[in-house]
């Protein structure tokens, strides 16, 4: 049974992004506690250390969501409808897929035996996450 009384412990969540939260990221966020954001890229070792990926137990690492470096100022309905109404080609698919391995061959480089899950946009690429968990059951 739940008791409120007790006191609760969190496990510390680092997000790694390039980009900053916008206000309206961190209003969502906001009332978790442990949630830490170092400004890099999962592309750069030297940004996996400065988040303290050696500690971490865990790691999610999400598709980019576009391919262009274009960058809009809000996260308004209207963005969020241009990108929904873009249709990503298969070619364009696998590259965005691609970011996302390259970041995960990298963390696993770091910390070989980590718990990671990750985020395709091509279905086809799944069969990439069964390839490297039975390189890792070999081993």
């Amino acid at each position: 049974m739940f008791d409120p009384s007790q006191d609760i412990t969190y496990p510390p969540i680092v997000i790694l992004n390039d980009l900053e939260p916008t206000e309206k990221q961190w209003a969502l966020i906001f009332y978790f506690p442990e949630i830490y954001f170092v400004k890099g890229r999962a592309m750069s070792q030297r940004d996996l250390i400065r988040a303290n990926i050696k500690q971490a137990v865990r790691v999610v690492i999400l598709s980019p969501k576009e391919i262009s470096t274009a960058k809009f100022e809000d996260d308004s309905q209207e963005n969020d409808q241009i990108f929904q109404q873009q249709q990503l080609t298969q070619d364009q698919e696998y590259l965005l897929d691609a970011k996302t391995i390259f970041k995960y061959r990298n963390v696993i480089r770091l910390k070989p035996h980590i718990q990671i899950v990750t985020e395709f946009v091509s279905p086809s690429n799944i069969q990439f996450n069964f390839y490297y968990l039975i390189k890792i059951m070999i081993q």
